[in-house]
């Protein structure tokens, strides 16, 4: 079944979680993969962003959830001791490993589900992901947030991060408790996809039970966090 220019909302609630996995990895597979350089970053609010999240994983064995194109993972293996960086999508997962190069013995990549990361091998105490949490639809923000802290354990640390910015339009979608963007690709497919919202009460509201140390950031374009579990 092809998710392109036919796919809309419908589409998704008919099978929620199939349905919108795979229109998630398509679209992202299809689209420009992101990577700032180190010079944008530092003119920017993401580089505020990217200082908190290597001070908070220095010297830990991280995981990575959605590592997308790894420009993040560059970042996070400068500092952490560890990583793997998991993806759904294996076009993602090949496009991360290459731009990364064979002098990071370090980062290990690895195809993983984020709703599975009990299958991910490998010793954890830290955990993050950026531009991800967005996409998670809101009846599953507990099961993939259990599922986070009984894999990196007590004690560990996570960093999440996203955008408060549309990229694409807004797609009103009365009845849904999630918010959806129409995202347009440049050959003129678009793709309907969950792109949640959050303000800084509501962020504390869904990380605040089973942690401590919760410390929330918003700028104008950006919200991120992080804490300990407890």
């Amino acid at each position: 079944m092809s998710l392109q220019s036919e796919v809309g909302v419908q589409v998704v609630a008919a099978d929620r979680f199939c349905q919108h996995d795979q229109i998630m990895y398509e679209y992202y597979d299809r689209n420009p993969p992101y990577d700032p350089t180190l010079a944008a970053l530092e003119r920017s609010e993401e580089g505020l962003l990217v200082s908190r999240l290597q001070q908070v994983l220095r010297g830990r064995r991280v995981m990575e959830i959605a590592c997308g194109s790894g420009w993040a993972t560059r970042l996070v293996a400068d500092v952490a001791r560890s990583v793997v960086a998991t993806d759904l999508s294996p076009t993602r997962l090949a496009l991360a490993r290459q731009r990364l190069g064979q002098a990071r013995p370090q980062v290990r990549f690895v195809l993983a589900d984020a709703y599975a990361l009990d299958q991910v091998e490998g010793c954890f105490d830290a955990a993050f992901a950026l531009a991800w949490f967005a996409h998670v639809p809101k009846d599953r923000h507990r099961v993939f947030l259990d599922g986070l802290h009984d894999r990196i354990g007590k004690g560990g640390r996570i960093f999440l991060a996203d955008e408060r910015y549309n990229i694409g339009e807004e797609c009103p979608c009365p009845g849904e408790e999630d918010s959806y963007e129409l995202r347009r690709l440049e050959g003129g497919d678009y793709y309907t996809i969950v792109d949640n919202k959050f303000e800084e009460e509501e962020l504390r509201c869904i990380f605040g039970p089973g942690t401590k140390d919760l410390v929330v950031h918003l700028s104008r374009d950006y919200w991120w966090l992080d804490y300990t579990i407890s």
